[in-house]
């Protein structure tokens, strides 16, 4: 693999300039960095398209388009921190975040009026834009899909857990497990790449959802229009099938869901390089340059085998982490 090193001055003219010489691109940045390289580049996208990826960056409106389309989300509304939103007491507790940051940067929950009123204004300092997003908080299970879709229907998908923690009114996002194989994970998530890529036929390549489980009914939370960092993860697993494997999922006719193509499962943690516990020998560990962040990538056959080692480098989880994974174990087997 080769590495570019661009001046961020210069990044867009760069990207521009060196896809020329591609013919095919993935882009992994923030929501506005992220619409304004799709627009720049020159190769073939492999996500949504400039126009889509806008529209879907927005957390509240692509909420009301996949509510307009019938997809279940919850009750979501766009706040401004000088004028408010109106709630009744009976929608909180909410979850208030930016319409455009990702990484569950800058998320809080309020659980009453006073924290409301507290979070519209930190969420708002924090992103620097006026207008938030303020969205039902959804009991449940934690979890995303990552879909690849053709320009007819969706290629390849996976059901996966998130690892989300809560530290005061903050959620936090830590990680995840790949893929599910669970029947309610994995046939909610076949319905919801379908229904979506019907509500947006345009929709092509990578598509990640935020989703939450409830009582076994699958709610959308958010879209992200490009590979989210569960791909990581699932890039490991993939890596030991046979040469061209991904190629024919990607490029092929049938619709494949990685349980079916994977044996074993992938776990991967955000940690800092500070606090990183000794690996296991089944992990490695992915650093960027002049970050302090790193992941933690590991491989199990049994996902309960992950359990011990995700609470050692977890907070505290907002669902019960070892129910699921019993669950899921029961479902895989031996």
């Amino acid at each position: 693999m080769n590495t570019v090193v661009v001046s961020p001055e210069k990044c867009i003219s760069s990207l521009e300039k060196f896809s020329k010489n591609f013919d095919y691109a993935v882009v992994v940045a923030p929501p506005k960095e992220l619409i304004e390289i799709t627009k720049a580049l020159h190769a073939q996208l492999l996500q949504p398209s400039p126009q889509l990826t806008e529209m879907l960056s927005n957390k509240y409106k692509a909420i009301q388009s996949l509510r307009g389309c019938g997809v279940m989300v919850p009750d979501t509304r766009l706040a401004n921190v000088y004028s408010g939103v109106a709630l009744s007491e009976a929608m909180l507790p909410v979850v208030v975040k930016p319409t455009l940051l990702t990484g569950a940067a800058c998320v809080e929950v309020a659980r009453d009026s006073s924290e409301l009123n507290d979070a519209l204004q930190s969420v708002a300092k924090c992103s620097l834009e006026p207008d938030v997003v303020v969205q039902e908080f959804v009991e449940g299970v934690h979890g995303s899909i990552l879909a690849f879709y053709s320009a007819d229907k969706p290629l390849f998908y996976s059901a996966n857990l998130q690892f989300i923690g809560s530290a005061g009114r903050e959620l936090k996002f830590f990680g995840g497990l790949v893929p599910l194989r669970s029947k309610v994970f994995k046939d909610s998530a076949e319905a919801i790449v379908i229904k979506v890529k019907k509500c947006l036929p345009k929709l092509y390549g990578f598509v990640g959802m935020d989703i939450v489980w409830s009582n076994g009914k699958p709610f959308v939370v958010e879209v992200n229009p490009r590979p989210t960092t569960s791909i990581v993860p699932l890039a490991k697993l993939l890596q030991k099938l046979p040469q061209g494997s991904l190629k024919g999922m990607l490029f092929g006719d049938s619709t494949i869901y990685a349980g079916d193509a994977v044996m074993q499962y992938s776990y991967y943690v955000k940690s800092e390089k500070s606090s990183l516990a000794p690996l296991n020998l089944c992990e490695e560990v992915l650093s960027f340059p002049q970050s302090e962040q790193v992941i933690v990538v590991g491989e199990v056959k049994n996902p309960l085998l992950a359990l011990d080692r995700v609470k050692s480098l977890v907070g505290n989880l907002v669902y019960d982490l070892s129910a699921v994974l019993l669950a899921e174990a029961q479902t895989h087997g031996p």
